[in-house]
């Protein structure tokens, strides 16, 4: 849209779709590869996925809207500069001790073995 691209973020309730967002992308090539999601005490959701394609690799933050419209991430971690894309983060999760993401290690083939990254939380902001 406009030279933007996005992401489908889907909220389901109890099995039924109750909302359909557009996740802004920050790059021009990435995609989404792994999302995790946190329910606040208010009902509030928080996001934390990973954005990437070969040199891109963020992580990105974001509250669902409570109602309609579109979602802008914050760049929490902005991994490019540091891995130029030599590792493929598939997945991520929150932990009560930070962000970990996991790598698998397979493009075109297994070019070794899967490996976890743990972020302390100060790291991911």
């Amino acid at each position: 849209v406009n030279g933007r691209r996005w992401a489908p973020i889907v909220r389901v309730d109890r099995g039924a779709i109750t909302r359909v967002h557009k996740l802004w992308l920050t790059t021009d090539t990435g995609k989404l590869s792994g999302l995790d999601c946190q329910l606040g005490a208010d009902g509030s959701i928080h996001a934390i996925a990973i954005e990437r394609h070969f040199e891109v690799t963020k992580l990105l933050t974001f509250a669902l809207p409570a109602g309609d419209g579109d979602i802008t991430p914050d760049v929490a971690l902005d991994l490019g500069p540091i891995l130029h894309g030599k590792l493929n983060l598939e997945g991520i999760v929150w932990t009560p001790k930070g962000v970990v993401a996991v790598i698998d290690n397979q493009y075109a083939g297994i070019t070794g073995p899967s490996e976890l990254l743990v972020f302390k939380q100060e790291a991911v902001k």
